[in-house]
């Protein structure tokens, strides 16, 4: 008996197979934080049934009105072993923990995967986004070998996958009161540039919410750990202010800005938050477009994918900030050794990370 033409046979009839999430539409394009499944179809080690012609049965005798003999139909068992890669675009191995989680590790014939973030992009209005929202090209390998016996045949296999980038808008919130709490009236300040996609706050908190989802399926990686909980405290706070205000622009003029019928917004801050891209930066002054009255200026850190800085208290002439307190540097000491309730203008620059 010759068994590689039925080893060659099933090896050929092997493919990858994404079975989690089936959507055509999608064309393999996975959003970071998503678990997506693969498996091998045929998917499981199994026994096969072939006709043997060299062993023959013979009928003859009082039992039987046939003389002669037939084939015997006899059963193979087959052992499927699927050991699983992913590569980037250049052939690169990628790094569990780094470009993807593995849960159930990459030797199981059915794989699961969840892609982290390639990189972060600012999720705008602008018609230019689209070719600042490029996907990542990565392969899921699957290296198969079918076995029978002592006889196996080995193939490779690949799966391409898109890998879209984490959207990150710009927004800063600022509340009147430390550690992101508002008055007994509820009032907080939402301040996003002019290519936001940003206008009400039931889309404020459906792209808070799905960012911080996103972050904490990737939360085995201490940057996107530290986003979700931000964006935990940040969305608990709005809720608690019952009409958060939305403000659109580049340069914010604090005196302008109603804070409740008799007061501006300015001297009212003291505590915000900063969500952009890595890089960005933003300029804090006591005095509308002076710095010397006091000024600091707000940078999101480069080396980390954070995307968000924040100020619990502003109570002191050098305030501390989250998650590594470097992110804030002084422009100009405030008069008075504290820049609470002091802030009269608030601007997004124009740095490109």
């Amino acid at each position: 008996m010759d068994i590689l033409p039925i080893i060659e046979s099933v090896v050929s009839q092997i493919r990858i197979v994404l079975t989690s999430p089936i959507d055509t539409s999608q064309s393999s394009r996975i959003e970071p934080g998503k678990v997506i499944s693969f498996g091998i179809t045929p998917n499981n080690s199994r026994s096969t049934g072939f006709i043997d012609e060299t062993p023959e049965l013979h009928l003859s005798g009082n039992l039987s009105s046939f003389d002669g003999t037939v084939p015997i139909s006899q059963v193979v068992p087959l052992c499927v072993e699927v050991n699983w890669e992913i590569t980037d675009e250049n052939g690169n191995t990628a790094v569990d923990g780094v470009d993807y989680i593995a849960p159930n590790g990459l030797s199981a014939n059915n794989l699961s995967l969840i892609f982290l973030p390639p990189y972060i992009s600012e999720l705008t209005s602008d018609s230019t986004m689209s070719s600042s929202f490029k996907p990542k090209l990565y392969f899921v390998i699957a290296r198969v070998s079918v076995k029978v016996g002592g006889n196996s045949s080995d193939k490779q296999l690949s799966f391409p996958v898109y890998v879209l980038p984490l959207a990150i808008p710009t927004i800063i919130t600022a509340f009147a009161r430390k550690h992101l709490a508002s008055t007994l009236q509820g009032r907080a300040i939402v301040l996003v540039p002019p290519n936001s996609v940003i206008r009400s706050t039931d889309r404020l908190f459906e792209i808070l919410t799905y960012i911080k989802d996103q972050a904490a399926a990737c939360s085995i990686v201490t940057d996107y750990f530290t986003l979700k909980q931000s964006l935990d405290l940040l969305i608990d706070a709005l809720k608690s202010s019952p009409d958060p205000q939305i403000w659109v622009g580049k340069d914010f003029n604090l005196n302008e800005i109603p804070y409740d019928q008799v007061s501006p917004w300015a001297n009212q801050i003291d505590s915000f938050m900063f969500l952009s891209l890595p890089g960005r930066s933003a300029l804090f002054s006591n005095l509308f477009r002076s710095n010397e009255q006091g000024a600091f200026r707000v940078t999101l850190d480069v080396n980390h994918q954070n995307s968000y800085m924040l100020c619990r208290s502003l109570e002191s002439k050098k305030p501390e900030t989250e998650p590594f307190n470097t992110e804030l540097s002084i422009l100009h000491d405030p008069n008075n050794d504290t820049f609470s309730n002091l802030i009269e203008e608030i601007k997004f620059e124009e740095n490109q990370p």
